[in-house]
């Protein structure tokens, strides 16, 4: 039997690894991010949150009113809401991009580093 080819190989093991990242991201639930999220809330000492079916709502449909154009635009909820504005620089991996397109960014666990003035360690906002 002949050696297999080392770039057969390789591309075989990369589609493997597609398929299973594709596979992995679609079984996220929604505890998982709330659960990833408050992790990185006890890292920098603010308290947990728990999934709200009315505020996802409101969230899904003020996400599909700016899908497109992606206007950084606080919602019309008269402050009922917290709202967390974000823009990216675009990078090599097209994060911003992602980010407007629907899907999440990866998660990071470092420190933030916006303790800047304004910063409510207590509430975890800033104004």
């Amino acid at each position: 039997m002949e050696a297999p080819n080392k770039k057969a190989v390789l591309i075989s093991l990369m589609i493997a690894i597609g398929v299973f990242a594709t596979s992995s991201m679609a079984q996220v639930t929604q505890q998982d991010l709330v659960d990833l999220h408050n992790v990185v809330r006890a890292d920098v000492g603010v308290g947990p949150v728990t999934w709200d079916d009315t505020v996802a709502a409101y969230a899904q449909a003020y996400a599909k009113d700016r899908r497109g154009d992606c206007k950084l635009q606080h919602s019309n909820s008269g402050g009922k809401y917290g709202e967390n504005l974000f823009r990216g620089s675009p990078t090599p991996a097209g994060s911003t991009a992602r980010t407007c397109s629907g899907a999440p960014p990866a998660p990071t666990r470092r420190r933030p580093t916006w303790w800047a003035p304004g910063w409510r360690r207590r509430s975890g906002t800033t104004t």
